[in-house]
């Protein structure tokens, strides 16, 4: 899938690198819940493989690229029938500049046509306002709270505010 200089493509080993170089930053990684303290070499392998996993419906994820480079991640996990959860990440040199809407909507049109998916759901921690105002500009509704889960970033429970994106009207169950 590809957007002007952004393109959605499948992680390679070849990605091994700049995975670390993106994901080994401490304000990125804070805002994720499935990455380790630590983004090492091993940990990218072990994500290449999971998305190579993938089949596509089930799960599906992809690199991202802008201007031919590396910038982050962009996937959606099936939770039940027809509703999948959209997660994203991009390195810090290129926040600001609308690349996360860019991403996730071209996941929501992913999700909408390939899958068929009648709903999609995010989760952002309360100190991340930037994934807020993403999901609020594709049309996602704050759906109220829930705990995350503790994992190595965060290991206290902590609050974050889910989201949601009614897609029923364009895929009628």
């Amino acid at each position: 899938m590809t957007h002007d200089a952004l393109s959605l493509r499948p992680l390679s080993a070849g990605d091994r690198a700049p995975l670390v170089a993106i994901f080994d930053d401490w304000d990125v990684i804070r805002m994720t819940s499935t990455f380790p303290v630590r983004f090492d070499a091993a940990f990218a392998d072990q994500l290449i493989a999971r998305f190579a996993g993938f089949d596509g419906l089930a799960d599906a994820g992809w690199a991202v690229d802008f201007e031919d480079a590396l910038a982050g991640t962009v996937s959606l996990h099936r939770q039940a029938p027809g509703v999948y959860e959209l997660a994203y990440a991009l390195g810090r040199a290129y926040w600001g500049r609308g690349l996360a809407t860019r991403i996730a909507r071209l996941a929501v049109d992913h999700a909408a046509g390939t899958l068929r998916a009648r709903r999609l759901v995010a989760s952002v921690y309360h100190d991340n306002p930037a994934s807020m105002r993403v999901l609020e500009k594709l049309g996602f509704r704050a759906t109220g709270e829930a705990n995350a889960e503790p994992n190595q970033v965060r290991p206290e429970p902590e609050p974050v505010l889910r989201y949601a994106l009614d897609l029923d009207a364009e895929n009628p169950a």
